[in-house]
């Protein structure tokens, strides 16, 4: 028994020494002999806007197996070849084969068209080889939020006319298509029967923008109905598909009272010329009259004594008020601007006297008060003639009538 454990211990000994023989002598001995392929990717840019365009530099080399396979994904799912630019050729696919050349080496840039919707994405390379080993390597790309912009072109304050009045609204997208616009009233929605986009009416407020509308739109005509004369403040939104918002500023509209008449192109001759040349004009009507009759309410002032020219100036009689508009008038002020009774008498509020009035000139605005009558008035036309009394000018006149 002795021995045989002796012979045992013996044999043991040698086999243990022969081992350590071996590994002294010759190679280590290889317990894996499949190196896998390796992958590498990075972004041109860490940043971009929803929908633009993510290049993507992705680059793989073999291990101890050619590589039969490339897959790119966005958060751990593949990416559809739709989206992929294949404008520069380095894959027909997703997943793309490699073949030939691409094989053994590759380094490819792709175009990725990002999303709409702002995160952080994480894009990965995968790549395959022949014995089924992989390698995947990825990078973050933010896509940033972008609202979109929207604006307002129009006096401010706004005088408006009770019944739908126009406001011109430009808006651009961001980094996605619009999707609505809306309309408020301080902090109210208004109610979607006062409201029109480019003629159609509003079935909700906010309203739903389709076709190119979604890509924007330049001095579209948002009709506004005011049922009642008083001050308020409107705004103007619009939201895009990812929910980013924008707004105008706040802007002051005060509704009066409607114009009663509108007079275009009313003759006022020179006082002093031809009887059928009349020197006076009945703002009424909106007709020329003797510079004598008992219905005028503005004449033509005719010659001046002392040098015998026209003196191109006129005045209100017979309780007529008459003064001039001068630049204290509110920005934008003009005679196509006022629309409404109480814009009128804000006008006269703050014009000048012109009882006389200066040198009368084209486009001086004229504002007249008779009796809580107000009229609105500007120079179209003057006409004037040498060496005869037929000169003459031409209003456009707008009244207000209690």
């Amino acid at each position: 028994m002795k021995k045989f454990t002796m012979l045992s211990n013996y044999l043991l000994l040698l086999a243990v020494a022969a081992i350590f023989g071996l590994t002294a002598c010759g190679d280590d001995p290889i317990l894996n002999t499949e190196i896998p392929p390796s992958a590498t990717i990075s972004a041109d840019e860490s940043e971009v806007s929803p929908g633009g365009t993510i290049m993507l530099n992705i680059s793989g080399s073999r291990g101890d197996a050619d590589m039969d396979l490339l897959t790119i994904t966005e958060n751990g799912s593949n990416i559809a070849f739709e989206r992929i630019n294949t404008a520069t050729g380095s894959i027909a696919a997703n997943p793309a084969l490699l073949v030939g050349d691409n094989a053994s080496a590759f380094g490819f840039t792709v175009e990725v068209e990002a999303p709409v919707a702002p995160a952080t994405y994480t894009y990965a390379a995968v790549v395959r080889d022949l014995n089924g080993n992989t390698d995947e390597a990825s990078v973050d790309v933010t896509v940033n939020s972008a609202p979109p912009a929207i604006s307002y072109m129009g006096p401010d304050p706004y005088e408006a006319t009770l019944g739908g009045n126009l406001f011109n609204i430009t808006a651009t997208p961001g980094g996605a298509n619009l999707s609505t616009i809306a309309v408020y009233e301080g902090d109210d929605l208004i109610d979607p029967t006062r409201l029109e986009f480019e003629g159609t009416a509003f079935d909700v407020n906010p309203y739903s923008l389709v076709g190119d509308d979604q890509s924007g739109f330049d001095m579209a005509n948002v009709t506004v109905r005011f049922l009642d004369a008083g001050t308020s403040n409107i705004r103007f939104e619009v939201e895009d598909v990812n929910g980013e918002i924008a707004s105008t500023e706040e802007v002051s509209v005060v509704a009066g009272t409607s114009i009663t008449d509108e007079y275009s192109a009313v003759l006022l001759s020179n006082a002093d010329g031809p009887t059928s040349a009349l020197g006076g004009l009945d703002l009424d009507t909106g007709t020329n009259v003797s510079s004598s009759d008992d219905s005028r309410d503005i004449v033509d002032l005719g010659l001046d004594g002392t040098t015998g020219e026209w003196r191109q100036q006129i005045q209100g009689v017979l309780g007529t008020v008459l003064r001039a508009a001068d630049s204290s008038q509110p920005e934008l002020f003009n005679f196509d601007n006022i629309n409404s009774r109480e814009a009128i008498i804000s006008a006269f509020n703050a014009g000048v006297s012109a009882d006389p009035s200066g040198t009368v000139q084209v486009n001086d605005v004229f504002i007249a008060n008779k009796s809580g009558n107000y009229y609105i008035m500007t120079v179209t036309e003057i006409e004037i003639t040498p060496n005869n009394n037929q000169d003459f000018y031409r209003f456009n006149i707008k009244a207000s009538e209690q």
